[in-house]
């Protein structure tokens, strides 16, 4: 099961979700903008198809196909700056194709929108 963290500064929080080894959800705070993501895997085994995150189930209007390779660490940026302003907002992150035993664990920076 995935563990999911938040780490706060002034204006910037960080999003954590850990050890993802299957679909999983994680939470955006209302009030909040999504920035970068960083990704590293750690299972030793890249995830076909890549990742995809949508704020829909099977969506992918965040990102798709993001390349995971086996023990990769990078980064990506999301189709477009998502203001969560209204409400609090799922996050549905899976594999495109399959997740071969990889364990991934994804960084999102999350910017505040007001004060």
């Amino acid at each position: 099961m995935a563990i999911t963290q938040f780490i706060s500064r002034a204006k910037e929080k960080q999003l954590r979700v850990l050890d993802i080894t299957a679909a999983t959800q994680a939470t955006v705070p209302a009030g909040h903008a999504l920035g970068i993501c960083y990704q590293r895997e750690r299972g030793g085994a890249a995830v076909t198809g890549g990742l995809k995150v949508g704020t829909t189930l099977g969506g992918s209007n965040i990102t798709s196909g993001q390349a995971m390779a086996a023990n990769g660490y990078n980064s990506f940026s999301p189709n477009a700056l998502l203001p969560f302003a209204a409400g609090p907002t799922t996050l549905f992150i899976d594999a495109v194709t399959s997740w071969n035993g990889a364990r991934v664990d994804l960084y999102f920076i999350l910017y505040k929108l007001t004060p």
